[in-house]
């Protein structure tokens, strides 16, 4: 099969959302003949490599794989196949991974770390789709219980933060129901006058 010369692979990059990426790296590799060829995606997501100058050339029919990644943002890799003279467009969607990836290993293998970047939990990696749980801050786990009032049927229970952020929990013995009300200051005559507060169930407080 003769050299494809002059041939242009071309097309955009886009993040896990769709949306054209910019600054992207974007390399072409032969599955038997080197180089890599490399760019990096414009403004506009738009990419560009030509074949043409390469000191072995590729041809009609060669497979070539196209990985497009950004740190922080995705990766992925298609294979496609040189359709002939002229050009081809390709765009390339990434796919969503942590940056950061490991190796299982044994007694006879070690690796030093000296900082602590969780990259998995619940057996899956950290993305952001699925981001580690800290950064979306429980509501119960801010707080601290600060009053109780268990004497009737209805009971309450106070809970504050540090930053003077409360909410009161309402419970109906009888019913076997909550309610909550909630504020961001003057905890203390909330709770004084917690028995005639408002309270709602949770998802319509929180």
């Amino acid at each position: 099969m003769p050299p494809i010369l002059g041939h242009i692979v071309y097309g955009r990059i886009f993040d896990v959302y769709g949306i054209a990426l910019a600054n992207a790296s974007v390399a072409l590799t032969h599955f038997t003949i080197t180089p890599t060829l490399s760019t990096t995606s414009d403004a506009n997501g738009d990419y560009r490599v030509s074949l043409s100058g390469l000191n072995s050339q590729w041809s009609k029919g060669d497979n070539i794989n196209i990985k497009a990644s950004k740190t922080a943002e995705g990766t992925k890799t298609v294979t496609t196949i040189i359709q002939g003279e002229g050009g081809q467009r390709v765009n390339i969607t990434l796919d969503e991974t942590s940056d950061l990836s490991y190796l299982g290993t044994d007694d006879t293998k070690r690796h030093n770390l000296f900082f602590t970047l969780p990259t998995h939990y619940d057996g899956e990696k950290v993305t952001r789709l699925r981001p580690f749980p800290v950064q979306t801050e429980d509501v119960f786990e801010k707080y601290r219980a600060t009053d109780e009032d268990v004497a009737g049927t209805t009971q309450y229970f106070g809970f504050t933060d540090r930053f003077g952020n409360w909410y009161i929990q309402q419970y109906n013995t009888t019913a076997g129901s909550f309610r909550y009300t909630k504020g961001s200051s003057d905890y203390t005559t909330n709770w004084i006058n917690r028995a005639t507060l408002s309270y709602d169930y949770f998802n319509n407080t929180f």
